[in-house]
């Protein structure tokens, strides 16, 4: 399971999204601020987030779909943004 980290504050205007954790501000890109949204009401396993980021944004057109969202958890679990259970 995926869930968010301990966040201050999401914002997101326009497509871009800052995340607010303690005193450390986050610019985040688009599909990371949907991420951030989606796990807001709760934990989601990682094959439903997958689906949720290619209903919003269709696959990457150059990488494995499971590849990307596993690579932009990865660095978002790196900034504590999120964490996920093994």
């Amino acid at each position: 399971m995926i869930r968010r980290g301990p966040l201050s504050d999401v914002l997101t205007v326009d497509g871009e999204s800052v995340a607010l954790m303690g005193s450390r501000v986050f610019r985040l890109g688009p599909v990371a601020g949907a991420i951030l949204e989606m796990l807001a009401d709760g934990p989601l396993p990682r094959d439903s987030i997958e689906a949720r980021l290619v209903a919003l944004f269709g696959a990457p057109p150059d990488q494995d779909t499971t590849e990307a969202v596993a690579a932009q958890l990865r660095e978002l679990a790196g900034h504590g943004l999120i964490t996920i259970d093994a």
